[in-house]
């Protein structure tokens, strides 16, 4: 952090930038917490329940359909494949996913998006809203 001060006024205790690598961890559990809030209900459940905690899985590759529209290709924890469609505007607000690239291999959680069974046995989903798509983080 480089601040104009006059010459010979020393900082203390701001030798290097801040890790904020805690509060985007804060902020994602935050958009996940508010993404099962219905603030229409009193009270306000902020958690959500079993039948709305997600799908989770691996994005195992991505297409451009044209249109602004990626598709990722989801492996389910129960080996399954589901065919994700996002577009590129709902992409670019999603924490930890603003292209198709950064989250390509890495695991998500799709919440409040009900799929859609086909005849081939894999399963289709689009994706609306930003708080529908979480971007896990791996433990450390």
């Amino acid at each position: 952090m480089k601040v104009l001060l006059p010459e010979g006024v020393e900082l203390q205790g701001f030798e290097k930038e801040p890790d904020y690598k805690e509060f985007r961890t804060i902020a994602l559990r935050v958009d996940q917490v508010l993404s099962c809030a219905n603030f229409s209900r009193n009270p306000v459940q902020f958690f959500c329940n079993a039948t709305s905690q997600g799908i989770l899985g691996r994005v195992a590759g991505f297409t451009n359909q044209g249109n602004a529209i990626i598709r990722l290709r989801l492996e389910r924890e129960n080996h399954k494949t589901c065919q994700v469609f996002v577009s590129l505007q709902t992409l670019n607000k999603i924490t930890d996913g603003s292209s198709p690239e950064i989250i390509n291999r890495k695991q998500v959680n799709i919440i409040g998006v009900k799929p859609i069974e086909l005849e081939d046995g894999t399963c289709q989903l689009t994706i609306e809203n930003p708080t529908q798509f979480v971007v896990l983080q791996p433990r450390v």
